[in-house]
């Protein structure tokens, strides 16, 4: 069975390939009760379906969190306490263990288990937990004379993104039963690689790029090196479509749908953000008379930098005649120490329309990091039927002057920028955007050569920022005769 990438039946997201190291845990179907687990939720809604992703993932680690105290202590038909059916389970694992993949650590807890394994490159992961999951469930009803569901329908991965988050997992897989108070060293608990004296390391290889999903995952000592390859064209009714598409980590298409005549398609980064040393390629084609909108359901982020490495995005878009893009990203957030740098190329046909925004934040403010990263290079060129039109360079340090500009009006700005063309410009909104300015808002505006128009703006704060963005857009499409596509998640 072919490995799937990143996929969802319907409950949780699952990454799924091959050459990966996966952390998995998978639950007796009693451990956590449905209706609990429906009720944090409930407490967590406000938070969980917040549109600023850094609430929204905290509020979803804390679900975890809770799900996991839940089950460390204990509750439910706790099967896995007797050794009979540990055994089956240990035995699950160890079938495919140098086959399918490589057992690296686990634990069988009462009521959970918790596995680390390195995928090889021929079964799915989904298939694997099938087989632990179907195999040890029949022995597990037959021995305690019943029928019914032993295991939860899903199971939670975490895809192990480098080699501290690796020995971070074994630890945690490790110490599991000692955290839950079972036994005082993780040797002394049975089932398990640490009371097996187990040993087993796995290091992802690095394959030839096969340029699909199913590439083995480009792990470099602790760097990825993804790409995005995107072709948007028209069918023969008019209807735009995806044509052709390839994605690798730290990068992922999900579903498209159509809106206003467009093509509405979200791109996610399921890996957390971008470490030092990560290196993103992309290439967006709109073909002649397609119209495609792309957008982030959630704020990309950067990380501190330990290698001294800088993490790069290489980022190119071509709109043919009669096409049009829009780029409507979520807040880019450089954390605390963070090295990133950004090369975007937009080539334009004279026919094109745009609509290209850039949101950069000051980094994590609620958590005190105000231009605290250590430096973002920014570089951007857009062409009109060849002709250079906009040419952007500029490296922002807080130990030198680049901050100036960006701190005169508000100490932790929000900065904006928004270039359009073609259709978007037709019936410019000048007084319009200038009646936007006030005391959370400067902003200005003016003409390029060859009908293109940009925007520059600096906002107080996130808030004031999105509401910005949430009324620059339908203005701009309205100013156009046209109705901004529905994004869904992000923006209005």
């Amino acid at each position: 069975m072919a490995h799937k990438g990143i996929h969802s039946r319907g409950y949780l997201p699952h990454w799924d390939f091959g050459g990966s190291v996966q952390a998995v845990t998978f639950r007796l179907a009693d451990s956590v009760p449905n209706q609990l687990v429906k009720e944090w939720r409930k407490e967590l809604e406000e938070r969980l379906s917040h549109t600023d992703s850094s609430v929204s993932r905290k509020a979803e680690a804390e679900l975890h969190q809770r799900i996991s105290h839940f089950e460390d202590d204990g509750h439910g038909s706790c099967l896995l306490s007797k050794t009979e059916h540990a055994e089956v389970v240990q035995d699950a694992l160890f079938k495919g263990h140098g086959v399918d993949y490589k057992l690296i650590e686990w634990c069988i807890m009462p009521n959970h288990v918790h596995v680390l394994i390195g995928l090889r490159s021929e079964v799915a992961l989904g298939e694997i937990i099938k087989r632990w999951k179907g195999g040890s469930a029949v022995l597990i009803n037959r021995r305690e004379g019943r029928t019914g569901s032993v295991w939860m329908a899903d199971y939670h991965d975490r895809y192990i993104r480098n080699l501290d988050h690796l020995l971070n997992a074994k630890a945690y897989i490790r110490n599991n039963p000692v955290k839950a108070g079972l036994c005082v060293k993780a040797e002394d608990w049975v089932y398990s690689s640490a009371g097996t004296n187990w040993s087993a390391e796995f290091i992802p290889p690095v394959e030839a790029d096969t340029g699909g999903m199913n590439s083995a995952l480009p792990v470099s000592g602790t760097s990825l090196s993804g790409h995005l390859h995107l072709r948007c064209e028209c069918r023969a009714d008019g209807v735009p479509v995806i044509s052709e598409q390839s994605f690798r980590a730290p990068i992922h298409l999900s579903k498209s749908h159509l809106d206003q005549g467009c093509l509405v398609q979200s791109i996610v980064n399921p890996t957390a953000g971008f470490f030092d040393g990560d290196r993103l390629e992309s290439n967006v084609h709109v073909a002649p008379g397609a119209k495609l909108v792309l957008s982030t359901p959630s704020a990309s982020r950067v990380y501190r930098a330990r290698s001294g490495k800088a993490a790069a995005s290489i980022q190119k878009f071509r709109v043919e005649e009669n096409a049009s893009l829009e780029w409507i990203p979520e807040a880019f957030i450089p954390h605390a120490g963070a090295r990133y740098a950004q090369k975007t190329e937009i080539a334009l046909h004279p026919s094109a329309s745009l609509l290209f925004f850039d949101w950069i934040a000051p980094g994590r403010v609620a958590m005190g990091e105000v231009f605290a990263y250590e430096e973002l290079r920014w570089e951007l060129d857009l062409t009109l039927d060849e002709t250079l039109i906009a040419r952007e360079r500029y490296s922002l340090r807080p130990d030198d002057h680049s901050l100036e500009a960006l701190t005169a009006k508000f100490p932790a700005a929000h900065y904006l920028s928004v270039y359009a063309a073609g259709e978007m410009t037709k019936n410019w909104p000048a007084v319009a955007l200038d009646a936007l300015n006030g005391d959370d808002v400067y902003l200005g505006h003016g003409p390029l050569t060859g009908g293109v128009h940009v925007i520059r703006a600096l906002c107080r704060d996130s808030l004031s920022a999105r509401k910005l963005i949430e009324t620059l857009r339908p203005l701009l499409y309205a100013s156009a005769d046209l109705t901004p596509p529905n994004l869904g998640r992000i923006f209005c």
